[in-house]
């Protein structure tokens, strides 16, 4: 099978590269390079579309609605499969577990252009029966997240000595090997458009993943907590529809991906 991936130097996009390179045909989409051209000269026959622009607000409609339309329109002229990446943020502030068929609520740009991505995917696989399916992680972890991401810090903060300020928030954390599974179910089956969340289907605070990485090193770490909260107080998935449809469920616990985590991750 050829899988062609956006956004390859992200974190999903990282962990997907090194799943699938061994096993399959893997082909990239580089920034700022034509990616119709690309996409005509590997034919894939799955696209997995992780790209997406997350602080850079000028480029948001751009990253997050444009390339998006041009891959459906590529999709449909050639009948490829697409696995789309949402967010889980295009639910916005909600006071209980967010549900798939929940109406969108969205309170930042970058909420509101990936909600425009997915709404665009559901449109273009009902019209045009496209194989497509939409994933909604949660707040997923592992080895190759950006340096300034919660983990990283802390692994630092653990393994460096370096301080590191710390507040508190809510979390749905998903450790990505069980991410990457999902996809993998979705890869050998038929889809139309269906939206599922991914994730633990528990919620954690900061302070939890603090007292993990403590627990599991056997140290204290160079950490200023701070009890101020940065998120909602609720942010967690419903994920009875992945478990119902796919027969998805997440098999590594927080401790034990952070275990994972701290075993793999390299940041000096």
């Amino acid at each position: 099978m050829k899988i062609f991936i956006t956004g390859f130097n992200g974190f999903i996009g990282k962990n997907l590269t090194e799943y699938y390179r061994d096993i399959h045909e893997v082909y990239f989409h580089h920034k700022n390079s034509d990616l119709l051209y690309s996409l005509s000269l590997y034919k894939p026959d799955i696209i997995l579309h992780c790209a997406a622009e997350i602080y850079d607000t000028s480029l948001m409609w751009k990253s997050n609605v444009e390339l998006t339309k041009l891959i459906l329109e590529y999709c449909v002229r050639n009948n490829t499969k697409l696995i789309h990446f949402g967010s889980s943020s295009e639910y916005g502030i909600v006071n209980v577990p967010s549900y798939e068929s929940m109406p969108l609520d969205v309170s930042t740009l970058y909420a509101t252009t990936k909600g425009i991505s997915t709404l665009l995917c559901t449109g273009y696989a009902k019209e045009y029966n496209l194989d497509l399916a939409i994933l909604r992680p949660y707040s997923p972890y592992g080895p190759y997240e950006k340096s300034h991401r919660l983990f990283p810090k802390l692994w630092k903060s653990f393994k460096l000595n370096e301080h590191m300020i710390l507040k508190q928030g809510m979390h749905d954390f998903l450790y990505i090997d069980d991410l990457l599974k999902a996809v993998d179910l979705l890869l050998n089956r038929k889809n139309n458009g269906e939206i599922y969340n991914v994730s633990s289907g528990e919620q954690y605070s900061n302070s939890d993943v603090l007292h993990l990485f403590r627990k599991i090193t056997g140290h204290q770490g160079n950490v200023e907590f701070i009890d101020e909260m940065t998120t909602p107080p609720t942010w967690i998935a419903d994920i009875s529809k992945i478990k119902r449809e796919l027969g998805w469920s997440p098999s590594i616990s927080l401790e034990s991906g952070i275990r994972s985590f701290l075993s793999k991750a390299n940041y000096e």
